[in-house]
């Protein structure tokens, strides 16, 4: 086993990891949904844990973690997402972005394991990938469920027929009718 290799390999993904942790902390911040909210939290501790067992594998081979910063070209929530999405910032912009990270995340972990590891980190490594592969499905889950709503935009009672009515009146407004 190449060990310069090999550390170079967890280097990455303990910045991924570390970027994950980062987007979903961000994310919390920026969501509407408590449910969505609390998930993000949850995930973003559970990357924390991830790269410090990812460091821990790097000290066992008297490495030190170093950023490596190749995962600049591809942003995740926390960079640009929130610049992008100023005027448009909303649940399901945010899970449609963290579906992505998450994507990008499975495919830093599927590479790696396509080299030759101990078996403990190799299980390691697949722990760790079959938790993000879970947490994705919940992305996606929420994602399809509805979840997301738009933030700043309160829902209309419509169930007072004096709100449907100055709603609908706006509208006419608005087209000239």
């Amino acid at each position: 086993m190449d060990t310069h290799r090999t550390l170079d390999t967890l280097n990455t993904l303990i910045d991924a990891v570390k970027r994950d942790e980062s987007c979903f902390r961000t994310s919390a911040d920026y969501v509407d949904s408590s449910e969505i909210r609390h998930f993000f939290r949850r995930r973003a501790d559970e990357c924390r844990r991830v790269a410090i067992e990812l460091q821990m594998q790097v000290a066992k081979l008297d490495g030190h973690w170093r950023f490596c910063g190749i995962l600049d070209a591809a942003p995740h929530p926390g960079g640009t997402l929130f610049d992008d999405l100023d005027q448009r910032r909303c649940d399901s912009s945010i899970l449609e972005q963290i579906d992505a990270g998450e994507a990008r995340i499975t495919a830093h972990y599927l590479s790696a394991l396509e080299r030759p590891w101990a078996s403990d980190v190799r299980q390691l490594l697949l722990q760790q990938l079959d938790s993000i592969k879970r947490n994705h499905v919940q992305v996606r889950v929420l994602l399809r469920a509805g979840q997301a709503r738009r933030p700043h935009q309160p829902q209309a009672d419509y169930a007072n027929p004096l709100t449907a009515q100055r709603d609908w009146a706006q509208v006419a407004n608005h087209s000239g009718g």
